[in-house]
């Protein structure tokens, strides 16, 4: 395909609030993707044309990063343009696409409220409002929240209203239904969760290319939903069971009671782990403090007079470093997320202590492999310790 070809068509694009601006691209990119296209899309970029022809190959290469799953040079690109298309309604909508897919360190309520927000402003456009919808059912998945967690409380009905406008926009389209199975077995409503995931099997198109991969992930829902209905069951049994159980009085006591934040103004070191660890986490902080290490934590380290995420925005700022510790839980955690995601945009350096053999997602790769990382799970304590040390520069060492 030409240059001219290219421009030809970006020229042909409606305007970017409908749904056909982004099935048009999407369609183009799927049947020319390729190194080629990819230079003659940065060309038009660099070459600053009028009007939107320039956004429109932003927005191309968007969905040819994710295609190819390059999700370095797709932050490069969000990363570099920002203040050049943050102006543009659909930049948010691309943003929020590379931060789920690339699933890196970022706050699930900020992507949550961002595609809620725009799901309102494109009340027509099943695509926008769909991805508010799967961004839900997604954050769920990936952090284990159930029913009761307050995320939940605060954003299924919204996320369910959202789907279901997605399907009385276009009620065809297979991968909708998914969506919406998958948001109702968080509530336990399993039997109308593999009602909408079977019509998703039923629906999908098989002349897809990709049909293959969505008809698989359809019949991984499906797996998922019947062994979270077979295991709700058990666990409501289980329920039961405990309440016949006499209660012993027995209170269980921590190790950990005897850390105290640092609250001074020395050097000292931000410690971000996810309290589901913390006997492991605490363990090991007792030994840093002992050996004269000064640690800032949130128990009992947050003043209730002061706004709590204003409170550990500051705290991360004027911290020497952060001590992340890493598990399965801990990067599925808001909270944790969004410390991370700050600390690294102020230039924080994190030493990644691995607590727990965990897989990282490409996203969470691409931001830490720049870090040290000390896999406590592979040694003992004093090796663990001797390596974290190793990672504080001769200033923070001399003043701890």
């Amino acid at each position: 395909m030409t240059r001219d070809e290219v421009l030809k068509f970006l020229e042909s694009l409606p305007d970017e609030r409908i749904r056909q601006y982004e099935l048009g691209a999407t369609k183009f990119v799927m049947a020319n993707g390729s190194c080629e296209l990819e230079n003659q899309l940065l060309e038009i970029m660099d070459s600053l044309i009028p009007g939107n022809i320039c956004y429109n190959a932003f927005f191309c290469l968007n969905i040819y990063y994710r295609h190819v799953k390059d999700y370095q040079k797709l932050q490069d690109l969000i990363t570099t343009n920002a203040m050049r298309f943050e102006l543009h309604i659909t930049f948010d909508h691309l943003k929020a696409l590379f931060e789920l897919e690339s699933d890196g360190f970022y706050s699930y309520h900020d992507v949550l409220l961002a595609t809620y927000k725009d799901s309102i402003h494109f009340d027509d456009n099943a695509g926008f409002i769909h991805l508010f919808a799967d961004v839900f059912a997604t954050v769920c998945e990936k952090a284990g929240l159930s029913s009761d967690d307050p995320l939940v409380a605060e954003w299924y009905d919204r996320a369910l209203n959202a789907v279901n406008r997605a399907i009385e926009l276009d009620p065809s389209y297979a991968k909708y239904y998914c969506t919406k199975a998958r948001i109702l077995s968080i509530k336990h409503n399993y039997p109308q969760a593999l009602e909408s995931i079977n019509r998703a099997i039923s629906y999908e198109n098989s002349s897809r290319a990709d049909y293959a991969l969505r008809y698989s992930t359809y019949l991984y829902h499906k797996a998922m939903i019947v062994s979270a209905t077979k295991y709700h069951g058990l666990e409501e049994a289980l329920k039961e069971l405990q309440a016949l159980i006499p209660k012993t009085g027995v209170e269980e006591t921590s190790s950990s009671s005897e850390l105290v934040p640092y609250c001074g103004t020395e050097p000292y070191l931000f410690v971000s782990y996810a309290h589901d660890d913390k006997e492991k986490v605490f363990d090991l902080l007792q030994k840093l403090s002992d050996r004269g290490l000064r640690l800032w934590f949130d128990k009992k380290g947050i003043p209730s007079a002061v706004e709590f995420t204003e409170y550990i925005a500051q705290r991360i700022i004027d911290c020497s470093k952060v001590l992340f510790f890493v598990s399965p839980t801990s990067v599925n955690r808001d909270y944790v997320r969004m410390e991370i995601s700050h600390a690294i945009s102020k230039g924080k350096t994190p030493i990644c202590v691995f607590l727990e053999e965990t897989t990282l997602s490409a996203g969470m790769s691409m931001q830490l492999n720049r870090f040290q990382h000390v896999f406590k799970y592979t040694m003992n304590d004093v090796d663990t310790i001797s390596e974290i040390m190793s990672g504080l520069n001769d200033e923070i060492q001399a003043k701890v």
